[in-house]
């Protein structure tokens, strides 16, 4: 027997587990029922139960003091049903939750110039004193600077009809983020079709502001949008974003959306 089986075949019920699929799609839930042979079963939204030849890697955290008993089954369930709403579970706030490190969005001086030289001549010279407002912030560390540049920013996008314009939002995304607005910055950066920007910048403030439910909803939603669009870059990160979210919003409405398409 392997080292992962081993490890695998150890894990007792009540046991909060994170698991990689071989495919790379990252399940996480409590342990309901384990053979220490073959499979186990883990209660996800709702029952899953996952052959040890299809994990390639598996984290364990300390014992969820809540996991109710599942019967076992034989077979295992497709990930949509191990989803199904019907069977969906309030999840209690006092469950421990693994930490969940995800990349802050980069706001520097290099970034916002990288994003200001990317525009157009038109949006450019339209945007130039936002930009020396945003490039004054950076040397006095005034905050209202900053947010004299985004008042800035968003006053010319009104006057040019730019609000969808996607790297005008890119700018005013990662001028918001280095205000620390980061929902604002977050449909910015939805608006620049930068959805792993938008997801990373919703997931930062809520993270800064746990309490508040809103945020990680937003978060949830914009990483359920970057999924559907099946990219292979951020996707582990984006998942995790996504349940992690959806946990303390106590909404999974983002992981039945992506279950559904």
């Amino acid at each position: 027997m392997s080292l992962l089986n081993n490890k695998l075949s150890a894990l007792q019920p009540g046991s909060y587990v994170q698991f990689t699929h071989i495919s790379g799609q990252i399940i996480e839930g409590v342990v309901t029922e384990n053979d220490a042979q073959e499979s186990l079963s883990i209660q996800i939204m709702s029952l899953a139960t996952i052959r040890y030849d299809q994990i390639s890697m598996v984290n364990e955290w300390q014992k969820a003091s809540n996991a109710d008993p599942v019967k076992f089954k034989n077979e295992p369930k497709k990930q949509s049903d191990a989803m199904d709403p019907a069977k969906s579970e309030t999840i209690s706030q006092n469950q421990q939750i693994p930490d969940l490190k995800v990349m802050p969005v980069a706001c520097d001086k290099d970034a916002v110039s990288k994003a200001f030289k990317a525009m157009e001549s038109e949006e450019k010279k339209a945007l130039a004193k936002a930009y020396d407002k945003f490039q004054s912030y950076l040397k006095s560390h005034e905050n209202e600077k900053c947010e004299e540049a985004i008042a800035s920013i968003w006053s010319i996008m009104d006057e040019y009809g730019w609000d969808h314009n996607p790297r005008v939002n890119q700018f005013l995304g990662l001028v918001q983020a280095a205000n620390e607005s980061f929902s604002a910055a977050a449909e910015s950066f939805f608006y620049a079709k930068e959805n792993h920007a938008a997801y990373r910048a919703a997931y930062q403030g809520a993270s800064k502001n746990p309490d508040e439910k809103q945020a990680y909803q937003l978060a949830a939603a914009f990483a359920a949008i970057y999924l559907l669009e099946n990219k292979t870059e951020y996707r582990t990160e984006a998942a995790a974003v996504l349940r992690k979210s959806s946990v303390l919003a106590e909404d999974i409405s983002g992981i039945e959306y992506v279950q559904k398409h």
